[in-house]
């Protein structure tokens, strides 16, 4: 259920955040695939908001043209490796989270059963 993905946690932000880049980053990749007008408003935009999200992984391999398809493999290695981050960083948050939850739930007990222990003292 997708709606739960970012409403049902702490972090549905960070969620919402990652999957925004990500789906910037496919459209970045079709528009490079099919050579959309640079002119554009829209690919503009697009270009603009994910050129320094793609600028470290550009120069890794350079782009492939293959019957009038360009395929930008920095777009790509970046959408990899952000997804790689957003996973790793999600699963840190979520062991903080899940600590932290413990421990308050640990201490609530212990107050609980010092409370009881007050009561029939």
């Amino acid at each position: 259920m997708p709606v739960q993905r970012y409403s049902a946690t702490p972090l549905s932000f960070l969620n919402l955040f990652f999957d925004l880049l990500e789906a910037l980053l496919i459209v970045r990749f079709v528009f490079v695939l099919f050579g959309a007008n640079a002119m554009n408003w829209l690919v503009t935009i697009v270009y603009g908001l994910t050129s320094p999200l793609v600028a470290p992984f550009r120069t890794i391999f350079s782009a492939t043209v293959a019957d009038g398809l360009r395929i930008e493999w920095g777009t790509l290695i970046a959408m990899v490796i952000y997804a790689i981050a957003a996973t790793v960083l999600m699963r840190v948050l979520e062991m903080i989270v899940t600590i932290a939850e413990d421990a308050e739930e640990q201490e609530y007990e212990s107050l609980r059963h010092h409370r009881h222990r007050h009561r029939h003292a």
